[in-house]
């Protein structure tokens, strides 16, 4: 298992973000293991310090809206956070309507 500080080195090594950015993507991603959830107001009552969880709820909803997240890059890193024996991976494809629109998604997953 890797300690949060190996944890953002890895992370600024592929994505070159600042610390900031840095160390509010990384207690995401802990808060996402630790409940099983996506839902960010709920991982964001598991981020350290003293802030309000609605804080870190605002911090995390602009952190999405402004930084653009390059899915090869996130690829390669979670493949370097996990051993290749230890994960296998799977497809789904869905479609939604919104509205008038149909959605087709696919989705790639590691289990």
């Amino acid at each position: 298992m890797y300690n949060i500080n190996e944890v953002e080195n890895l992370f600024h090594d592929f994505f070159h973000w600042n610390r900031a950015r840095i160390r509010c993507i990384v207690p995401l991603l802990s808060g996402m293991i630790q409940l099983g959830t996506v839902n960010l107001s709920k991982s964001a009552a598991t981020f350290p310090g003293t802030a309000q969880s609605a804080s870190h709820d605002k911090r995390l909803q602009r952190l999405f809206r402004q930084v653009p997240v390059e899915l090869d890059q996130m690829a390669r890193l979670i493949a370097r956070l996990i051993p290749l024996l230890q994960f296998k991976l799977t497809r789904d494809r869905t479609t939604w309507q919104f509205g008038n629109c149909p959605l087709n998604f696919l989705v790639l997953a590691i289990v």
